[in-house]
C-alpha cells in the first residue's frame, strides 16, 4: 500500500469521512486528486521505461553493422509498452520475409520529420529494388526542399548501382580480391587499376552491404561471390599473413575445401613476416606457384587465365565429399568441430576422431583426450585452432602425423603427448607458451619432444630444462648422439628408447628421477653415468639391454 504524504510538509495524511488531512500543519486533500497524482506519477514511471527502451533500439539500429535479431528484439519490447510506436512498427516490418507490412508503412504512414529521417537513413543503407518505389513515395510525402532534394538523388542513385548489380554476389566477374582491411588504400589503388584494364573485380567493401542484416549474411555472400569469380586474387601483407585475419580464417579455407578450380594467385605487397601457423595454409594456396609482385605481371597471369578452358559451372560451385580429398588431388585443411559426424566428444573435450581428412584444423573445443587421434590413418597434419588443453597422451597414436602447429589458445601439453607419433617431422607455433628449440618443442623447463623424422644427426638439450618427458626422443632413427645439461633432473619412460643410431649419452649426476626403458632398443649405444653406482631413485629397467659405464666423466 503506497504511503500518502503531505505535499506541504511531507507528514503522513490520515483519512476522516473521505478527506484526506495532516495534523502536523492542516492541509486537506480530496481522495479523488489523491488519487490523480498516483496514475500522474504511474504514467512518469512508464514513460521513463518506455524512453529507455527507445534508447536501446536506437543504439542497436545505429551501430556499424546491426543485427537484425537484436533490432526486432529491441522493436517488439517498444512495442509492448506503446503497440502504435512508428519506429518500432517500422524496424518490425523491415526485416520480415513479406514486404507487404513495409510497403504499406512507406505508402500509407504520416510522421513527424524526426522519426521520418530516421526510415529513409535506415532503407537507405541497404535499399532492395522492390523498395525503391515505396521508399520515394514516402519521401514526397514527409519532405520537401533541400531534404527533398538530396533524399531523392540519393535514392536515384541507390537504383542505378542496384539496376547495375554492384551488390550482387551472383555476378560472374574476373576477380575476387581477398585482403586486409588495414590494407585499404592499397586494395583500392589495386582495384582502380584492374578495372582500368577491363578486370571486373568483387571488392567486399565496395560490393558487400554494410547495413541491415550484414551480420548474418556476410559470409554466405563471400562464399556466393567467390562461387562466381574466374581468379582469387590475394593481396597478401604482413596484415594479412595471420590467422586474425579473415581472409586466412575464411576466405582461404573455404577456397581450398570447396573451389578447387578458381585459379590462385598470391600478389606480395610487402616483405614483412608471415606467421608459421599462416605459412602452412599460404603454403597449399600457392601450391608451388611463385608470388606475384609487380601490376604488369598481374595483369598477364589474369589474361592467361581468362584464356584457360573454363571449368562447366557445376563443378567449379560443387562441394566435393570429404572421401574424395583423399583420393584426387592435394589434400584440404578440414576444420573439425562439433558438427562433424566422424567426431566423438563430451562438453568441450574432443574423445576421438575418425576421419579421413590429411590436415585438419581444431575449432570448437578447448581440449583432447588420450590417443584421440589413434584411429585416423591419413592424418599428417594437425592445427590445434581453439584448443587450450592436450591431455598426456592426447596425439599419441597418431601414426601417420608429420606436421603438428600449435595455435595461440594452447596453453598447457601434457605428459607423453606426443610419444608415438612415429612419421612426425616438424613443429610449428603461434603461442608464446611453447617455443620450438632448433626443432624441439619446449615449454619453459620441460622439453617435450623431437621429432623422429628430423634430419639432424645430434641434439644439444638447452641449459635450463628440468625434465626431458616420457618419449621425448623416442623412434628418432637419425639422431647418433644427445648431450644432456647438468639441469636436467628428470628423464621419463623410453624417452631415447627405438633410438638405431644413437651411440654415445652421458647422463649427469643432477638426475634424480630416471624412468623405464629410457634406453630400450638402442643397439649401438653406451650410456656413460655420472654416479658411481645406479642410484636409487633410478628405475634399474633404465638402460634397456644397453651397455652403461658408470663413475664415468663428461
Amino acid at each position: 500500500m503506497r504511503l500518502r504524504l503531505c505535499e506541504r510538509c511531507g507528514e503522513a495524511l490520515s483519512e476522516n469521512h473521505g478527506v484526506l488531512s495532516c495534523k502536523y500543519c492542516g492541509a486537506t486533500y480530496d481522495k479523488e486528486d489523491e488519487a490523480l497524482a498516483l496514475e500522474n506519477l504511474i504514467e512518469e514511471k512508464k514513460q521513463e521505461a518506455l524512453a529507455n527502451r527507445k534508447r536501446v533500439l536506437w543504439d542497436e539500429t545505429h551501430k556499424k553493422y546491426p543485427s537484425e535479431r537484436a533490432i526486432v528484439k529491441a522493436a517488439e519490447s517498444v512495442r509492448e509498452m506503446n503497440p502504435d510506436d512508428p519506429l518500432a512498427l517500422f524496424y518490425i516490418a523491415v526485416h520480415k520475409k513479406d514486404k507487404g507490412d513495409l510497403h504499406h508503412f512507406l505508402s500509407e504512414t504520416e510522421t513527424v520529420e524526426s522519426i521520418a529521417k530516421d526510415v529513409v537513413r535506415f532503407m537507405m543503407e541497404s535499399v532492395d529494388p522492390e523498395d525503391v518505389l515505396p521508399l520515394k513515395t514516402f519521401i514526397e510525402k514527409h519532405f520537401a526542399g533541400d531534404d527533398y532534394t538530396k533524399m531523392m538523388t540519393d535514392l536515384e542513385n541507390e537504383a542505378e548501382e542496384l539496376e547495375d548489380g554492384t551488390y550482387m554476389t551472383s555476378i560472374p566477374r574476373d576477380v575476387f580480391v581477398a585482403y586486409s582491411s588495414k590494407d585499404m588504400d592499397k586494395v583500392n589503388e589495386m582495384v582502380a587499376y584492374l578495372e582500368e584494364n577491363d578486370q571486373s573485380c568483387f571488392c567486399a567493401l565496395r560490393n558487400l552491404r554494410h547495413g541491415k542484416g550484414s551480420v548474418e549474411n556476410y559470409e554466405h555472400a563471400i562464399e556466393d561471390a567467390m562461387k562466381h569469380c574466374r581468379v582469387f586474387l590475394l593481396l597478401s601483407s604482413e596484415n594479412s599473413r595471420s590467422l586474425r585475419c579473415e581472409t586466412l580464417k575464411h576466405e582461404i579455407p573455404y577456397l581450398l575445401d570447396n573451389l578447387p578450380n578458381i585459379h590462385r594467385i598470391h600478389f606480395r605487397l610487402d616483405d614483412g613476416i608471415t606467421k608459421p601457423g599462416a605459412q602452412v595454409l599460404l603454403r597449399e594456396f600457392d601450391n608451388g606457384q611463385e608470388w606475384c609482385r609487380t601490376k604488369e605481371d598481374l595483369i598477364e597471369r589474369l589474361i592467361a587465365a581468362k584464356r584457360k578452358k573454363t571449368a562447366p559451372k557445376q563443378e567449379a560451385i560443387s562441394v566435393p565429399e570429404p572421401e574424395e580429398e583423399i583420393d584426387e588431388g592435394p589434400s584440404k585443411v578440414v576444420v573439425i568441430d562439433k558438427k562433424d559426424p566422424t567426431v566423438l566428444f563430451t562438453g568441450d573435450t574432443l574423445l576421438s576422431y575418425t576421419g579421413t581428412a590429411k590436415r585438419i584444423r581444431i575449432e570448437g573445443f578447448t581440449q583432447v583426450e588420450r590417443s584421440a587421434f589413434k584411429d585416423a590413418p591419413y592424418l599428417e597434419e594437425i592445427d590445434t585452432g581453439s584448443l587450450k588443453t592436450l591431455k598426456p597422451f592426447a596425439i599419441d597414436g597418431a601414426m601417420k602425423l608429420k606436421h603438428f602447429h600449435i595455435g595461440r589458445a594452447l596453453e598447457e601439453i601434457g605428459s607423453g603427448c606426443f610419444a608415438r607419433c612415429p612419421e612426425l617431422e616438424e613443429f610449428t607455433s603461434d603461442s608464446d607458451d611453447f617455443e620450438i628449440d632448433r626443432g624441439g618443442l619446449v615449454q619453459d623447463i620441460i622439453f617435450f619432444r623431437y621429432p623422429p623424422k628430423a634430419k639432424g644427426s645430434s641434439y644439444r638439450i638447452s641449459h635450463g630444462i628440468d625434465e626431458i618427458d616420457v618419449g621425448a626422443f623416442s623412434g628418432c632413427e637419425n639422431l647418433k648422439s644427445v648431450s644432456i645439461p647438468s639441469s636436467v633432473i628428470s628423464i621419463g619412460n623410453g624417452a631415447f628408447s627405438k633410438c638405431p643410431l644413437l651411440n654415445d649419452v652421458f647422463v649427469p649426476d643432477s638426475v634424480v628421477m630416471m624412468g623405464k626403458n629410457v634406453f630400450a632398443q638402442c643397439p649401438s649405444l653406451t650410456i656413460r653415468v655420472q654416479p658411481d653406482f645406479l642410484p636409487g631413485s633410478w628405475n634399474p629397467s633404465f638402460a634397456g639391454g644397453a651397455l652403461v659405464s658408470y663413475g664415468a666423466k663428461k
